[in-house]
């Protein structure tokens, strides 16, 4: 039966294509993740690694090995990240997980007014054959899932 089925999807963790009510809808369970979350961390990875891409390529002459050239390069990451705000897949909130990095202050003040917090190490604390190979330093970014709403319950008060 359909509901034999649906079932065995949930304790799979199986998205499921349905119509209730004559309203298609996705029944999904998370047991093995979202599949909102899985699809946006696979668009987050491809726009990161296109967008730092491009603002490499862009120039004409070079990216200097400089605070300035990674500001400008945080700043083409900082760019996806907030397309992912407008797309409605972070959104601000409180950093729950105990791994920070940077300035761990400026780190939960981003996550929470912004969503993302985006890092570099000082360019000047790169090690000389990470320089001599004119590789930037690693930029971490944190960012906060907005999550999704998947069902509600209402409660109705009322006085005859």
């Amino acid at each position: 039966s359909d509901l034999t089925v649906l079932g065995q999807a949930e304790a799979a963790g199986a998205d499921v294509y349905v119509n209730i009510a004559g309203q298609s809808c996705v029944l999904s369970y998370g047991a093995n993740r979202f599949y909102d979350d899985v699809y946006n961390l696979m668009w987050l990875v491809g726009a990161l690694t296109v967008g730092g891409f491009n603002y490499l390529r862009q120039t004409s002459t070079k990216v200097p090995q400089t605070e300035s050239g990674m500001s400008g390069l945080k700043g083409a990451y900082r760019a996806v990240c907030k397309q992912a705000i407008s797309n409605g897949f972070i959104a601000p909130g409180a950093w729950t997980a105990a791994d920070t990095f940077g300035d761990t202050e400026d780190f939960h003040r981003n996550i929470a007014n912004f969503s993302f917090y985006v890092y570099s190490a000082p360019v000047a604390l790169q090690a000389a054959a990470d320089r001599a190979t004119r590789e930037a330093p690693v930029c971490q970014i944190a960012i906060k899932f907005s999550g999704a709403i998947h069902s509600s319950a209402v409660i109705v008060q009322f006085n005859v």
